[in-house]
């Protein structure tokens, strides 16, 4: 079945925002937007479990992600994150599932294996990291494409865990860059997070006080929340 222009969108996207939580790279600097120490070794020891969140479009829940961070050996982890959406699609609801396996030292991305599945569009990738490179093989089910992908930074393993944030002192309107790997365009690009202060959410009937964020990258926009 030949794959519309519309649904080609869609997956490219939904690999996008899946990607783009599994790859980022130190934080630089600009005239505008200060940097951070992530320290992320310090909040991977502290999340060791399953987490789930629940994807949501126009208010409505179309599939969930699961993270899983087990310790392998010392300074030495896996990360395991499955996504499950629902699309729908010319009045039709079809599954698309995306996985990604991967392991980092020393907060470093060591090597990954990625798959998408789809009654569209099957591909799976390979990539192992040596130093500031990439070595990627992909594979879409018609053709095999090797790919060396050189990056400025040593690409770090961003989690789900962003609990460092609020030790960091952000005042309200205050920026951050954050630069990440774009696996549609094979290309390094910036994400910018927007800290929008404490805000009142009510959940499962009891009101929190929550951190707020904002982020965009390729013309998507993310809103979380952060207790702490």
């Amino acid at each position: 079945m030949k794959t519309t222009p519309r649904l080609s969108l869609i997956i490219r996207v939904a690999v996008l925002i899946l990607w783009a939580g599994l790859f980022g790279l130190l934080l630089k600097r600009d005239y505008f937007v200060r940097a951070l120490d992530l320290r992320e070794s310090q909040v991977i020891k502290r999340s060791r479990e399953e987490s789930f969140a629940g994807v949501y479009f126009k208010d409505q829940r179309i599939g969930f992600v699961k993270n899983r961070l087990t310790p392998t050996s010392d300074n030495t982890y896996e990360l395991f994150q499955e996504a499950y959406l629902r699309l729908n699609i010319l009045k039709q609801s079809h599954p698309v599932r995306l996985r990604i396996k991967a392991e980092m030292a020393n907060d470093r991305l060591r090597d990954f294996t990625f798959s998408l599945s789809s009654p569209f569009y099957t591909m799976e990738a390979h990539g192992v990291v040596e130093q500031n490179t990439i070595k990627l093989s992909l594979f879409t089910g018609k053709e095999r494409i090797e790919e060396v992908i050189r990056l400025k930074e040593a690409p770090f393993l961003a989690t789900n865990q962003r609990a460092y944030l609020l030790k960091s002192g952000l005042a309200i309107g205050d920026k951050i860059k954050v630069p990440y790997f774009d696996p549609i365009s094979l290309s390094a690009k910036d994400t910018i997070m927007e800290y929008r202060g404490l805000e009142k959410i009510l959940l499962q009937s009891r009101i929190y006080n929550l951190h707020h964020s904002i982020e965009t990258f390729s013309g998507i926009r993310i809103n979380s929340w952060l207790n702490g």
